[in-house]
C-alpha cells in the first residue's frame, strides 16, 4: 500500500469586483479593507436593498454578501462585527 503525504501550503485568493479591482484575502487581517473595498460592499447593499436600512437588516445582508466572497465565508465573529462596524459608518453616515 503507498502512503502520501500531503502538504498544505497557505493560499492567497483573489475575489474580482464588479469594478475589476482585485481583493486580496491573503493578508492576516481580514478587517483591513481598502476605501475602494469598502465603498464597493456598501454600495453593493445600497443599491439592492436602499440607503435605510436598519443596522440588523444591514448586518444581515453584509453577512449574507460575505458568504459570496471568497476568503470572508470563513472570517470569525469578530471579524465579521469589525467589519460590519467599519461598513455601516459608511452606509449610515456621520449625520444620519
Amino acid at each position: 500500500m503507498k502512503q502520501f503525504v500531503v502538504t498544505v501550503l497557505p493560499v492567497v485568493f483573489f475575489s474580482f469586483w464588479s469594478d475589476g479591482g482585485v481583493m486580496n484575502h491573503g493578508i492576516t487581517d481580514n478587517t483591513e479593507l481598502s476605501t475602494d473595498q469598502r465603498q464597493t460592499l456598501v454600495e453593493i447593499i445600497s443599491e439592492q436593498f436602499g440607503p435605510a436600512l436598519s443596522f440588523e437588516k444591514f448586518a444581515d445582508q453584509m453577512l449574507l454578501l460575505f458568504e459570496d466572497i471568497s476568503g470572508f465565508e470563513v472570517i470569525s465573529d469578530s471579524e465579521s462585527k469589525t467589519i460590519i462596524n467599519q461598513l455601516w459608518s459608511y452606509y449610515h453616515g456621520p449625520d444620519k
